[in-house]
């Protein structure tokens, strides 16, 4: 009997609550359900809503608290009528209130969502684009890169309208019947600078709440140390160290093109040695760009403008480079001198003194034996002859 005895105290202690209560004949019940309807998810309004709680088969009462209780919401406890109220007044700031109900009873806790969302009609300001600003966003190509909550809780017509910048960009909005999201498209971007554009968004039973944001889509990617420009050639230049920008593309030329053909094709120039330099008759290039004069190749090949690092990888970006203004650097060659095709004569605009007839040039090697320098070449050779390809390249003098 005394065995049997210590048998049934073993299966006490090492029993949960709940088997106790059980085996005391007591079941337990812990339920919390609304009086009338349950919270409302939407609701800007002031609200108020009661729960019955029943609490039975174990010793001691419910309790209720809010977890946060710094949101505005009121909690009133009745133990002894079993319920307990919720309740907040009408929302009148610009973000939702959020908090939850903990009631506890014996160990076990239910949790009561509550939230009350804002009256006011808000839209998400865009992508943070660096330093806090923030962009809807746009991909070169035209897709759109970001898309915005719109956030209505009335029943107003939401609109979108430009305001200033470019008018190339399309506003969706979604759904149709009551959006609640945002996104541009635009054309594809083929130049060097981005697209910008201010837009609102208005909600019709609340024009002042208006939002503007800023709509953004990016251009193409220059090449490495190179900044766009829209008069260069091409859409970008190269800023040299030594205060010459050069344009980023050649001027088109055919390859059986002379200096003469593209400088002086009605050869108003003297075909003979002259005593100073001759300046071509025309100049190939757009307004407030001109092909570099003799003065202006000297600065250009300064060895301060370029960089042949010898013991890089000679594919790399890293064996020859420009040097440009502010500590940046191209990562190729920039007038189109290759491993492959390790040369390329860059004409001048003026013709050299006393040579039969002849134009100052630029070689630029990026071989073995890497060097740029200037010399000179007769005004009929043409642009694709022998081994080296001759170009006409823009270029003009930095701003002070």
């Amino acid at each position: 009997m005394k065995r049997f005895n210590l048998m049934i105290l073993a299966v006490l202690v090492f029993s949960s609550c709940n088997d106790v209560d059980k085996i005391l004949g007591r079941e337990r019940t812990f339920t919390v359900e609304p009086a009338t309807t349950g919270w409302p998810r939407s609701e800007f309004g002031a609200i108020a809503r009661s729960y019955r709680v029943t609490a039975s088969g174990a010793e001691g009462s419910w309790s209720a608290r809010l977890l946060d209780g710094a949101q505005g919401f009121v909690l009133e406890t009745d133990p002894g009528r079993g319920c307990f109220t919720v309740s907040i007044g009408p929302n009148t700031g610009r973000v939702n209130l959020a908090d939850k109900v903990c009631v506890a009873y014996a160990g076990e806790m239910i949790y009561l969502d509550l939230i009350q969302i804002s009256n006011y009609f808000s839209v998400s300001p865009g992508r943070d684009v660096g330093g806090g600003i923030c962009k809807y966003t746009v991909a070169d190509d035209g897709s759109s890169t970001y898309t915005g909550v719109i956030a209505n809780p009335g029943s107003g017509r939401v609109t979108v309208g430009w305001v200033s910048g470019s008018e190339l960009f399309t506003a969706l909005l979604t759904p149709e019947d009551k959006p609640d999201a945002l996104r541009f498209t635009a054309p594809a971007n083929t130049t060097f600078f981005p697209r910008e554009a201010v837009w609102e968004v208005a909600v019709s039973d609340k024009p002042d709440q208006t939002v503007r944001i800023d709509v953004w889509q990016a251009g193409l990617e220059v090449p490495a140390g190179a900044e766009p420009d829209a008069t260069a050639p091409g859409g970008y230049c190269y800023p040299l160290v030594c205060g010459i920008d050069v344009a980023g593309v050649d001027v088109p030329v055919a390859a059986t093109d002379t200096w003469n053909d593209v400088f002086d094709p009605q050869k108003l120039l003297a075909q003979n040695g002259t005593a100073a330099n001759l300046t071509a008759t025309v100049n190939p290039c757009p307004e407030g760009w001109n092909a570099p004069t003799e003065a202006q190749l000297r600065r250009i090949i300064d060895p301060a403008c370029w960089t042949w690092n010898k013991t890089a990888d000679a594919a790399g970006p890293n064996y020859f480079y420009w040097n440009m203004r502010g500590g940046g650097r191209s990562d190729k060659e920039i007038f189109g001198a290759t491993r492959t095709h390790p040369e390329v004569r860059l004409w001048s605009s003026e013709t050299r003194p006393n040579a039969q007839p002849q134009a100052w040039r630029v070689q630029i090697n990026r071989s073995s034996s890497a060097k740029v320098q200037i010399s000179s070449a007769g005004r009929l050779t043409a642009m694709g002859s022998g081994n080296y390809r001759y170009v006409v390249r823009c270029v003009r003098e930095a701003e002070k």
